[in-house]
């Protein structure tokens, strides 16, 4: 992302945003504990040890209710899937549209309770306003129309060994526009 004069552009998709918030794995803990865990579906057993990393991961397979530190560790975990990182891309996906649909079964007080707990952590540009105005929005909004997409690329390992993600920019300007537009935004609305 790089910041223009009107906010963010997000330069995979050509997309003005309004603001950033930056959610860490602590924040996560503590906003899946404050609405009392999420029930997930597990497609598999997940067992992974990291001493390095103090990373330890044991969650069977099945409709599981995770709290806060088994929500770290599902969205973490990735050495089974056979696809690595864009498997837990798609296990992150799942638990973010299962939290989405917790948090909006929620009491508004319940909600807020969540926010407290996770808003000094947060790393936002984004005023109190602007968070009350967003989460009011995410609030009347039904959770069929939130969707959570991973762009058209490839799994690529460099020299170094390390892995990462080429995005196919022609296919992430189709889907990327493909879903804004779905949700009523016009052309104007993108850079």
């Amino acid at each position: 992302m790089k910041k223009t004069g009107t906010g963010y552009v997000l330069a995979a998709l050509g997309v003005a945003l309004d603001g950033f918030v930056v959610l860490n794995l602590s924040d996560l803990r503590g906003m899946v504990d404050a609405v009392g865990g999420v029930d997930v579906e597990i497609p598999m057993d997940m067992d992974y040890s990291d001493p390095a990393q103090k990373l330890e991961i044991h969650l069977k397979a099945g409709q599981v209710h995770l709290d806060g530190k088994g929500a770290e560790q599902f969205v973490r975990y990735r050495s089974g899937y056979a696809n690595a990182d864009l498997g837990r891309l798609d296990a992150q996906k799942l638990f973010m549209e299962t939290f989405a649909k917790r948090v909006q079964s929620l009491r508004p007080s319940q909600v807020w309770r969540m926010l407290a707990a996770s808003l000094t952590a947060l790393q936002t540009d984004l005023s109190l306003p602007a968070i009350f105005r967003t989460v009011s929005a995410f609030d009347t909004s039904s959770a069929e129309s939130i969707r959570f997409v991973t762009l058209p690329g490839q799994a690529l390992q460099g020299n170094s060994g390390a892995w990462y993600y080429s995005l196919n920019r022609e296919g992430a300007l189709r889907v990327g526009h493909e879903s804004l537009f779905a949700k009523g935004l016009s052309e104007s609305d993108c850079v």
